[in-house]
């Protein structure tokens, strides 16, 4: 016999599903504001409904051609009423961290949706260590009142393309590495276990075996394999010139390698810029080396 269940409990009270979170209006006018008022040559990719961490997608930015030139991720804020005056927002420090994983800039975005006008706060490595946030909850993110987002201004959008090219010149560039070099150029960050799977692709697509992995040594200090052949006192000398020309106090110890590594400890604070410049006169000692 069917059954109507439909029929059995009319009076009582149907399970509801859950609710949009309260603040998401607020959060979707936001956004929408914001896209309503970027420059033509800025591409939004946001879904603040997403429930992605730390960020709420990114921002292309092209050319007059429309071009795709660079991007950078971004975490959409509405600005409280009673901060107009002062923009400021306050945010919890782990999804401030996401700087030390994303491989683009990472800017905050707070909307006035009041004045339909927007500031923005770039957050990287150095000001999180500076503030020093590891050590903290939560931190009030105040934008410089410079970095306008409106309907008349379009600075910023040169201003982001600049810090997308830098952080471009600071990862992979592996067109013409020299043999039997492992020539990275990632920048560092905790995530030791993502690093290793980089550095061992890295080893793959240069036909090198054996690399080793990261490891953790102490607080801002990892190790490192590099291949080499046998003349580990001029790597050692090499490495060390290395350290002074990108101003690193302390390389660390070289302990006598297996034959075919050499294990390098190497700061984390360093200027992730400039050594990726200086890299290359390590590169020229490896290269050096009686074959």
């Amino acid at each position: 016999m069917f059954v109507n269940d439909m029929d059995d409990d009319r009076d009582s009270k149907k399970p509801e599903a859950a609710p949009y979170p309260p603040s998401d209006e607020a959060e979707q006018r936001a956004v929408n504001i914001l896209e309503d008022i970027l420059d033509p040559r800025v591409k939004s990719h946001i879904d603040s409904r997403d429930k992605t961490p730390n960020h709420d997608g990114h921002l292309e930015l092209v050319n007059d051609d429309g071009v795709p030139e660079g991007r950078v991720v971004v975490q959409i804020k509405k600005l409280h009423d009673d901060n107009r005056d002062d923009p400021k927002v306050k945010m919890e420090t782990r999804h401030l961290a996401y700087c030390f994983t994303s491989n683009e800039p990472f800017i905050i975005i707070l909307v006035d949706t009041t004045e339909r006008a927007a500031y923005w706060s770039l957050i990287t490595e150095t000001w999180y260590e500076q503030e020093g946030l590891s050590q903290q909850q939560y931190k009030v993110v105040r934008p410089d009142s410079r970095n306008l987002i409106s309907r008349t201004t379009d600075e910023y959008v040169d201003e982001w393309l600049k810090y997308a090219n830098q952080y471009k010149s600071s990862h992979f560039k592996l067109d013409k590495p020299p043999a039997g070099v492992l020539n990275w150029g990632h920048r560092l960050n905790m995530n030791f276990e993502k690093i290793g799977g980089y550095i061992n692709d890295f080893g793959t697509k240069l036909g090198i075996s054996g690399l080793g992995d990261y490891e953790k040594i102490e607080q801002g200090m990892v190790y490192w394999h590099i291949p080499v052949n046998d003349n580990f006192e001029k790597i050692e000398n090499e490495v060390t010139q290395l350290a002074k020309m990108v101003n690193v106090d302390h390389v660390g110890d070289y302990r006598q390698p297996s034959k075919g590594q050499l294990d390098w400890h190497y700061p984390l604070n360093y200027n992730f810029f400039k050594i990726e410049m200086d890299l290359e006169s390590l590169a020229e000692a490896i290269r050096d080396q009686p074959q």
